[in-house]
């Protein structure tokens, strides 16, 4: 693989990356203005509680996110994605063997 098609693969990864960042943490913060009113209380806190657990699922995301695009920046990270093979697919191995 040529320097420049690593270099335009690893970018259009951080932009992609930075796209689901913003919009899970986006989503995290719209979801915690909503107020549901369902008209019963017990259901109104079932959905309170769901709600909260979604907000703290997508703000997991993003932080996840955010701690991948910080290893995109490391040297080491583009050594390990060219050793993947991007037609294995999970579980099925890298090119180099291991």
């Amino acid at each position: 693989m040529r320097t420049e098609s690593r270099s335009g693969s690893r970018h259009l990864l951080a932009a992609a990356l930075a796209d689901v960042r913003r919009c899970a943490a986006g989503t995290s913060d719209a979801l915690l203005h909503h107020v549901p009113d369902t008209g019963d209380h017990v259901t109104g806190r079932i959905v309170d509680d769901f709600v909260d657990q979604a907000s703290d699922a997508l703000r997991a995301l993003a932080e996840s996110v955010a701690d991948a695009l910080a290893s995109l920046e490391s040297p080491e990270s583009l050594e390990s994605l060219e050793s993947l093979d991007p037609g294995a697919g999970p579980g099925r191995g890298r090119r180099d063997g291991r």
